[in-house]
């Protein structure tokens, strides 16, 4: 007995040839968006340049020596930096894109002595998370102050001398961040090593990987992409893992360390840099889900600290032509 079939064979074959060529768009497109990154190409001064995610259209972009852990802010409006003084005291600041003026919020902390780092945005825009250390200890600790200076709050207690807590990320609801800690000497517990949650006011600290280190939220603030030498092999790959720390998947394999990962703000490329090629460290992208990484940026000199560039939709980008215009004022020439 034969059974009769409504589905036209032809349409099928049509319905399957589609469904094909999605999964290799997919999995074959080339990487969208503009990565920041810090260059000692002209020497050991630090300076911000930005590159197309494919490779193309690198130019300078800010002139701001020693500026280092630039980050942008949920709405694309303003971008947050810490920064070395001629006194090397290390303070943060906040750059304003559609005006270019920037303010240090930390000026009002001076008189704590400490130096602040690795910040990162809350979801609303309003809180920056960092890093804090006194400028004559090793230990740091994980703090959060408002995007105006006010409301400074230590959140961790480093539990020896030689901790660090560092790279906070905050969820993209805002409720928990997730930072690294560790350090040897006197006084070092493995338990107090790894990658570690808590939530926003300090409490409820949970320890989700061992090993690792600068862990990233993603945007849909289901995973967290971190660096690591979970296999003991000295090197350090990009793993990903669920946010409450289960499925752990390798999602770099090179000889070489891969470090500081960023994701781009659809969640389906990871940033990160890497010293694999013989002229120093340089930027790679590479699909969230694993996968050949792709090499961004080739200058004998030193490329570090990738960040995705979060455009402000309420104003034109023009990203065209041998000139960039980003937000207003500000300008940078196409090297």
């Amino acid at each position: 007995m034969k059974l009769k079939s409504d589905v036209n064979p032809l349409l099928m074959v049509h319905l399957i040839t589609l469904s094909l060529l999605l999964i290799y768009d997919y999995a074959s497109a080339e990487p969208t968006g503009i990565i920041a990154f810090n260059s000692e190409r002209e020497g050991r001064k630090r300076e911000v340049y930005l590159i197309n995610a494919d490779g193309t259209n690198e130019r300078k972009w800010l002139h701001s020596p020693n500026a280092v852990g630039m980050v942008w802010s949920p709405d694309g409006k303003w971008v947050a930096f810490s920064q070395r003084n001629a006194k090397q005291e290390g303070n943060l600041f906040v750059l304003e894109l559609g005006t270019g003026k920037q303010k240090n919020i930390t000026a009002q902390l001076r008189g704590l002595g400490m130096d602040f780092f690795h910040p990162d945005w809350s979801g609303d825009g309003k809180w920056l998370a960092l890093a804090c250390r006194l400028r004559d200890e090793i230990r740091s600790n994980i703090c959060i102050i408002k995007a105006d200076g006010d409301g400074w709050k230590q959140l961790t207690k480093a539990p020896h001398e030689n901790h660090q807590n560092s790279h906070p990320s905050w969820s993209p609801n805002e409720e928990r961040i997730v930072f690294n800690a560790g350090g040897g000497g006197a006084g070092a517990n493995e338990k107090d090593h790894g990658i570690f949650v808590m939530d926003r006011n300090g409490r409820n600290r949970v320890r989700l990987s061992p090993r690792g280190r600068a862990p990233a939220w993603s945007p849909d603030g289901t995973k967290i992409a971190f660096s690591s030498n979970l296999r003991n092999l000295g090197q350090e790959d990009i793993y990903v893992m669920d946010a409450d720390g289960a499925n752990i998947v390798r999602v770099t394999n090179h000889p070489k360390s891969d470090r500081l990962p960023a994701w781009s703000p659809d969640g389906r490329w990871i940033a990160f840099m890497s010293p694999r090629g013989r002229t120093g460290w340089d930027i790679y992208v590479v699909n969230a889900n694993g996968g050949e990484a792709r090499q961004v940026t080739t200058h004998p000199g030193h490329d570090l600290y990738p960040t995705w560039v979060v455009p402000d939709r309420s104003l034109p980008v023009d990203t065209r032509g041998n000139h960039v215009t980003f937000w207003g004022r500000l300008k940078s020439e196409k090297q």
